[in-house]
């Protein structure tokens, strides 16, 4: 039982923030490809005897790790302050700002209404005359 209500927990939050998951993951993955294309450079540069370009591309791989991983971390703070600020705004109804354009909005006719209101100001534009 517990095992199932753990697992719905978790594929409802999943589900729930699927985009920002997916962006972590992405995020992780290219941190660990990163040290792939680093090996690859290393190798490159040894064969072709440039080693005085091994420090550039050593500071570039912990750079890009660096800011892949601070940008998952980031990612998961606010993806918890979303919850959090989501719970507590639940209590307090309020108008969004898409409401509120709608509610300012004219009202909308159709065609048809349109035709009858300019007979109808037409006929009476003939009866003050």
């Amino acid at each position: 039982m517990f095992k199932q209500v753990k697992s719905a927990l978790i594929w409802y939050y999943l589900f729930r923030f699927r985009r920002r998951v997916f962006l972590i993951i992405l995020l992780l993955l290219f941190a660990f490809f990163t040290q792939s294309i680093y090996g690859d450079v290393v190798n490159y540069l040894t064969l072709t005897h440039q080693l005085h370009l091994l420090k550039y591309a050593l500071f570039g791989k912990w750079l890009i790790i660096f800011a892949s991983l601070l940008a998952s971390i980031y990612s998961l703070i606010n993806l918890f302050k979303n919850i959090n600020n989501k719970n507590s705004s639940t209590m307090v109804p309020t108008i969004s700002s898409k409401e509120q354009r709608f509610r300012e909005k004219p009202q909308l006719c159709s065609r048809a209404d349109q035709l009858i209101t300019r007979k109808a100001k037409e006929k009476a534009e003939r009866e003050q005359k």
